[in-house]
């Protein structure tokens, strides 16, 4: 006879992953239409990648454009959550004729309204508060209140591989919904993290080591207490803007976040006599001093360079002439590959309507001239509605 785990399965890792960015795409785009946003996704990813914050910052960049006003987002942490925390409460009706149940107080009650209904942890939840968010995901009500039709709901899981403390889910759940496998981009990350206000050393550290922006599940073991991800660094980067890393023992504070690994390759990364790959913050403010240094980089250095720059690029409010040149400069220097890479993850303004305007840099990517004006044009108007 089948046990109860038996009847239940692992989310299949091998399907391709989506980034971050991608997934806020994803979800943006499914909310714009009634049908789609009826469809309940559900965000698969390691600790520490940003789950809730990609639904959190999908939220705060929503404006309804039927009311303008801007969504509304409600969490639900199943792990901490009782059946009850959905159902609300029973009372009886005035007549004491029948049953009513009241709905938690921070149900969406506006009709007319728009937002994510957010699941976070649901394969941690208690088997009875999972049952009773089973109806939610095919009809979008539980009991007697429903959610308003332009909400959306999203749900969240670390992966049932054995690294975590979760069940697997039910099948049935599974196929309710929209399964998105997520990965972490570095660039993207790099790019993020500059317009987010992380500190330069982390930028430049994770710009030039990569690998060590995200732990490799197979890295973890119980012996080990701290490892990277993206939130560990991030936290990173609020002990060295805040000034609280002490000269003795920073790197007991660091290690504390990253691991030893990761602690050891930043302290080292960041001492004044290492030889670090050329920043973006050099290639802009004065391209001529390491023009020759740049040429002269083994190509996991200017990879390095190229990731730094994208992000760069971003904290850059108002270019002058010298800022324009040495960026055009740079451009004209650097292989196709790297020019793709930079007009397709800057997505930065100034960056783009530079590149526009400099014929040779845009008709030296033979075949794509047409294809990537297009690109460009198309992210200046997605930039102006922001």
């Amino acid at each position: 006879m089948a046990t109860e785990k038996d009847k239940t399965e692992k989310i299949d890792r091998s399907l391709k992953s989506v980034t971050v960015g991608q997934a806020k795409e994803i979800i943006k785009k499914q909310m714009s239409d009634p049908e789609a946003c009826a469809m309940p996704i559900l965000l698969v990813a390691e600790m520490g990648v940003g789950k809730s914050e990609i639904v959190q910052q999908v939220c705060a960049e929503g404006v309804d454009p039927d009311t303008k006003k801007p969504w509304g987002y409600v969490e639900r942490r199943c792990a901490q959550c009782d059946p009850g925390d959905f159902t609300g409460i029973p009372r009886p009706s005035k007549d004491e004729s029948k049953t009513i149940w009241l709905a938690p107080s921070d149900w969406p009650q506006d009709k007319d309204s728009k937002g994510i209904f957010f699941l976070d942890e649901i394969n941690r939840g208690k088997q009875s508060t999972r049952d009773a968010i089973m109806q939610i995901f095919t009809e979008r009500k539980i009991f007697t209140h429903s959610l308003p039709k332009k909400w959306g709901i999203v749900a969240a899981i670390n992966p049932d591989d054995g690294s975590y403390q979760v069940d697997p889910l039910d099948p049935a759940l599974n196929n309710r919904c929209e399964v998105l496998i997520l990965d972490v981009d570095v660039r993207e990350w790099v790019k993020w993290a500059y317009d987010a206000g992380v500190h330069e050393n982390v930028c430049h550290f994770i710009s030039a080591h990569s690998e060590l922006l995200m732990f490799k599940n197979k890295q973890v073991n119980q012996n080990v207490t701290a490892f990277p991800t993206p939130r560990s660094w991030y936290k990173v980067s609020v002990l060295e803007k805040a000034g609280v890393l002490l000269k003795d023992i920073s790197f007991q504070q660091i290690q504390g976040l990253v691991g030893m690994e990761a602690a050891t390759s930043y302290q080292t990364f960041n001492q004044k006599n290492y030889e670090r790959p050329v920043m973006g913050n050099e290639i802009l403010n004065d391209w001529a001093k390491v023009k020759d240094k740049y040429k002269a980089q083994q190509r996991h250095q200017t990879y390095a360079t190229v990731t730094d720059l994208i992000g760069y690029v971003g904290t850059i409010k108002k270019t002058t002439d010298k800022i324009a040149d040495n960026f055009k400069d740079f451009m004209k220097a650097s292989d196709k590959e790297d020019q793709m890479s930079i007009i397709y993850k800057a997505q930065t303004s100034w960056v783009i309507e530079l590149i526009l305007s400099t014929k040779d840099i845009v008709s030296n990517l033979i075949g794509q001239k047409t294809k990537i004006e297009d690109i460009l044009k198309d992210v200046l108007k997605a930039n102006e509605k922001k």
